[in-house]
């Protein structure tokens, strides 16, 4: 009866944790991201008992055409990005 429990938990267990294993990343490029929803907004307000932001604590968000939507399956994905070698 206690190997069953043990086999009982593990089993558990791996169903919990597997969801992910079924996904190749190349599904993953395939949805879409929270980061594709990001809009510009106002900057933080800091409490006056707070010490105030350095005023180059921001992150831009660069003008133009956004992709709000996931990527085709007939369009390539960039799973790795390029290695980077410096001249």
């Amino acid at each position: 009866m206690r190997y069953f429990g043990l086999l009982l938990i593990l089993c558990m267990t791996l169903l919990q944790t597997s969801c992910g294993i079924f996904k190749t990343e190349l599904d993953k490029c395939r949805e879409l991201r929270e980061y594709q929803q990001a809009r510009a907004g106002e900057r933080a307000q800091v409490p006056d008992d707070l010490e105030a932001l350095p005023d180059d604590a921001w992150l831009p968000i660069p003008e133009g055409p956004t992709n709000t939507t996931a990527t085709p399956a007939e369009s390539p994905c960039l799973i790795e990005p390029p290695e980077y070698r410096p001249n």
